[in-house]
């Protein structure tokens, strides 16, 4: 049986040394991983999930699971225009949908959220992603994730 929260650990660990690969001064590296971390932590809080996830993930329990479209926004909002908001719909792949972000120049993908899959042994067919854009939903959700982020550091 797979232990989750050590597998997430490691997870956590493979997707920090990714982002600190990317270009940048070791302020914007640190900046990242600590957003990182943030992130991959308020995964882990039960009030957070309750209210960011949809139910139906909240019962198959894996800390990021539910959590793809959210990190990929929070990631685009710390990160800039640089930076496209990819979605793999639920009719082209089986287990979708699923986001992630792409980079426009480089092509380089970050998936913060790619071990929900990896964990049960899936590859994420990222050649299917499209770019979809950031819609008032979008916006709504990334605000209220932030109101969830800065009441659980208080």
């Amino acid at each position: 049986m797979i232990d989750h929260k050590k597998y997430f650990d490691a997870a956590t660990s493979k997707i920090l040394d990714q982002v600190d690969r990317l270009n940048g001064t070791l302020d914007a590296i640190r900046y990242r991983h600590d957003m990182i971390i943030s992130l991959r932590d308020s995964m882990m809080d039960p009030h957070i999930r309750r209210k960011m996830v949809p139910t139906f993930h909240q019962m198959n329990f894996y800390p990021s699971r539910g959590f793809c479209e959210i990190a990929s926004l929070l990631w685009l909002y710390h990160m800039g225009g640089a930076w496209d908001l990819m979605q793999i719909r639920g009719t082209d792949w089986s287990h979708g949908p699923h986001f992630y972000t792409r980079h426009r120049i480089s092509g380089q993908i970050i998936d913060i959220t790619v071990d929900q899959y990896s964990v049960r042994h899936m590859t994420v067919p990222y050649h299917l992603g499209q770019c979809v854009e950031i819609d008032r939903r979008r916006k709504k959700l990334l605000d209220m994730y932030l109101e969830c982020l800065h009441l659980q550091n208080k």
